[in-house]
């Protein structure tokens, strides 16, 4: 990073650091003092220059370690200051906390200050930074004096507790765990529920109540937050029903897949690769022909192409299609029916040496065409897939452009269209033809390419399946707990999607399915239906 862009970045949070001070000291002098310090810190921060994934997450550790530092020494202040406070709270309790302020233990006390709830913390701070009378902080806070009195009691009498018991901090707040998500179903308004999922701290907090209920003191001591972040966090995936509350006590409202479960799950799929797959290919074969008489664009495309849509339209298409998500998800806030299904991370090929990549179904459209991505994680394909609305808008303008290459780039902005999908691999040039690189089908082209495969001798690749979900089925009703069973159905759906994976490996293993490793965007994972 340059100098002006490093100037330009510190300059971007000056502002941030003196209102984060000026919010918790108790003068503007104090506040400014505390902001130039943080600057400092995290200046020194870049020049040394430190490897930092989240730069607004370590300026804000910054700021919390340097008002910790701060509020520590206002503390050693007062405990040099003569009290003249006629308090009705016993002096031992003040003298308690003044000799633990003085002495090593000041991290314990700092510890237990984070599990205080918003109606506490006011008090304490606004008593021990401030220098309120009770009083006074019982004024401001709108409370009786015999309130703010035993509250302060209460605490002093934790702040000893904490000192004999030493709780100790979770796993969670020095080593966080990872986890994936696979979410499915319809969200109902505008908040989408992916956005409560994308941060550490919340996939922590979601992964430590599964299958076990917290308190809000539970959630602060695992991952080391403050109580009043603690509050606002909870009852933010309350409100969205990542979490349900239950007697005083929060619990993760949808599956945990635990790397145990996991495990026996692919080994139960992937036990099935050779059978299924050859059962699977077997059909598809059967077909091609019949397919490619359809004559939609890309009917023409290799074997090794055409057989990507096939081969995953056979995997699902034992799914009954006729259930919608109200039938198939959990009811959600504004109308939604959606549900997730959480993993904890871990390297299955390493663990089994199973070639495994989650293969998700996307979606999108527009009045006149539908667009659907098979999103392959494969390491070979990753990087170079068509992705969920990419380009869609110009393929959707391509399409209705005349065939004939010389014809239709007369006019520049079709030229300058055309020459961007072949630079992505979507549409190529034969003859002066404009000719799809994936298939494109009519609304009754699709309708045929589906009435083909439906008819189709599914007798041993449902034979196979049911075995499969069987024992999957097995598994999973062993491993869900019984608050979460009514989403049986939903998990063992998600899980049955796998077999996705086992279709794509065995085609690849016997050399029927290519990666196209020669071409710069793989485009065989993407089909689109014009609707008209």
């Amino acid at each position: 990073m340059d100098n002006s862009n490093i100037s330009l970045l510190i300059e971007s949070y000056v502002d941030k650091a003196l209102f984060y001070c000026l919010k918790r000291c108790n003068n503007r002098m104090d506040a400014e003092d505390l902001s130039q310090t943080i600057i400092l810190e995290l200046i020194i921060a870049i020049n040394k220059k430190l490897e930092i994934d989240n730069f607004d997450y370590y300026f804000f550790g910054i700021c919390r370690n340097q008002y910790a530092k701060y509020v520590a020494s206002k503390m050693k202040e007062r405990d040099r200051e003569i009290i003249t406070d006629n308090v009705e709270v016993e002096d031992k309790k003040t003298t308690t906390l003044n000799d633990l302020v003085a002495s090593e233990q000041i991290a314990m006390i700092n510890r237990e200050l984070k599990l205080l709830s918003r109606d506490y913390i006011e008090i304490v701070y606004r008593y021990y930074i401030d220098d309120m009378k009770l009083k006074t902080i019982a004024e401001e806070l709108n409370l009786p004096l015999s309130t703010v009195k035993t509250r302060l009691y209460s605490i002093m009498r934790k702040l000893k507790e904490s000192v004999k018991m030493e709780k100790i901090y979770g796993k969670k707040t020095y080593i966080p765990q990872n986890c994936n998500f696979v979410m499915s179903g319809t969200v109902g308004g505008w908040d989408d529920p992916w956005q409560y999922l994308r941060t550490l701290i919340n996939k922590n907090l979601l992964f430590h109540s599964y299958n076990n209920p917290c308190t809000l003191e539970d959630y602060c001591l695992e991952l080391g937050v403050s109580m009043p972040y603690i509050e606002d966090l909870v009852e933010m995936l309350t409100n969205i029903t990542l979490l349900t509350k239950k007697n005083d006590k929060y619990i993760t409202d949808f599956a945990f897949m635990d790397k145990e479960i996991q495990m026996k799950l692919y080994n139960i799929i992937f036990s099935y690769q050779e059978q299924f797959g050859k059962a699977v290919y077997d059909i598809a074969y059967n077909s091609l022909n019949e397919i490619r008489k359809i004559g939609f664009e890309g009917s023409d495309l290799s074997n090794e192409k055409l057989l990507w849509l096939i081969i995953l339209y056979i995997e699902g298409n034992f799914k009954d299609k006729n259930i919608s998500d109200k039938d198939y998800h959990t009811s959600r806030p504004n109308n939604g029916y959606w549900d997730f299904v959480g993993y904890e991370s871990y390297n299955i090929k390493e663990e089994h040496n199973y070639d495994y990549y989650f293969i998700g179904l996307d979606g999108n459209s527009s009045l006149h065409c539908q667009q659907f991505c098979y999103n392959l994680k494969h390491s070979e394909i990753d990087k170079r897939k068509i992705n969920p609305n990419e380009l869609f808008n110009t393929i959707e303008y391509v399409y209705n452009l005349p065939r004939k290459y010389s014809e239709a780039k007369q006019n520049p902005k079709n030229g300058q269209q055309i020459n961007e999908l072949i630079e992505n691999n979507l549409v190529y040039i034969d003859d002066d033809y404009i000719k799809f690189n994936f298939p494109f089908f009519t609304k009754r082209e699709y309708e045929v390419f589906c009435e083909i495969l439906d008819k189709k001798d599914y007798s041993i690749v449902n034979k196979l399946k049911e075995e499969i979900i069987q024992k999957i089925t097995k598994e999973v009703n062993n491993y869900l707990p019984p608050y979460l069973k009514s989403q049986n159905k939903f998990v063992l759906g998600i899980w049955s999607s796998e077999l996705r994976c086992i279709c794509v490996n065995y085609g690849l293993d016997h050399n029927i399915l290519t990666l196209a490793k020669d071409e710069k965007r793989f485009v065989y994972n993407l089909y689109m239906i014009n609707r008209n």
